[in-house]
């Protein structure tokens, strides 16, 4: 439904589609591609001038946020339904699953010239891994 006071817009494409832009802040919509699938996890990201904020919508998914030296700092499965902030200027990435659909919210802007990205080290990558794994079994019934 659209008309002057309200617009519905979604996004059903792989990755990430913007969805809301009114240069004061972004709302996006991603969506499960086989880049952030467990098995792809290479880099993370940090945005140097603005929050990040994610609220999964459907399936699942995983918060890896590092340490200012890249190393593994906190892994959390995020719960749809909820709010889950990443600060400004911390490394960061999502992991997905197959089918799972999370929106984000950060400043209007937010792109190459103001994010910083780093390759994650084989060890670091192995312990995200089975930081995954254990999560995802403890899930399992």
């Amino acid at each position: 439904m659209n008309s002057s006071k309200q617009t519905v817009m979604g996004y059903e494409g792989e990755g990430l589609g913007g969805v809301f832009d009114n240069s004061a802040w972004f709302v996006g919509i991603k969506n499960y591609k086989e880049m952030s699938g467990i098995e792809r996890v290479e880099s993370v990201e940090r945005h140097l001038l603005t929050d990040e904020i994610f609220i999964p919508v459907i399936g699942s998914s995983m918060l890896i946020v590092c340490g200012d030296d890249g190393s593994l700092f906190s892994s959390t499965v995020m719960e749809a339904g909820k709010c889950y902030c990443v600060a400004k200027g911390s490394w960061h990435t999502v992991i997905m699953v197959p089918g799972a659909k999370l929106a984000l919210v950060e400043a209007s802007g937010t792109g190459s010239d103001n994010t910083e990205n780093s390759r994650i080290s084989i060890s670091d990558r192995l312990k995200i891994v089975e930081s995954y794994k254990k999560a995802i079994s403890e899930l399992s019934p």
